[in-house]
């Protein structure tokens, strides 16, 4: 399982750029390639999905656990069955989220103000 951050709208701009919790314990589903267009497809608890509802159909910058940090859309958010062992042994509902790629944030454009 893994941890989905969001960077924060009011951070301020580097020395250090504030992550928050977008959702804790999603279990990505698909490869991850940070290529513009590509998709990254997560399951995650609806309890701890609910607040990335707000983000859905926007773009925000996104790290997966302690990743590179990268531009993303929330382009679907929905209720599903989950497909993960460990999602399926808790036996509550579960979202599925998509994030479609914009581009990657190279650590030297996150020192740049916004």
């Amino acid at each position: 399982m893994s941890q989905l951050l969001v960077l924060a709208e009011d951070s301020p701009p580097n020395p250090s750029q504030i992550f928050v919790d977008g959702a804790q314990n999603i279990c990505v589903t698909s490869e991850i390639t940070l290529r513009p267009k590509d998709r990254i497809v997560f399951e995650v608890l609806e309890d701890d999905g609910r607040r990335l509802e707000c983000l859905q159909g926007r773009t925000a910058t996104y790290r997966i656990d302690s990743g590179p940090a990268f531009s993303a859309e929330l382009t679907s958010l929905q209720l599903c069955d989950p497909t993960d062992g460990a999602l399926l042994l808790l036996a509550k509902p579960a979202l599925r989220g998509v994030l479609t790629i914009q581009s990657v944030i190279d650590a030297a454009d996150m020192s740049q103000p916004r």
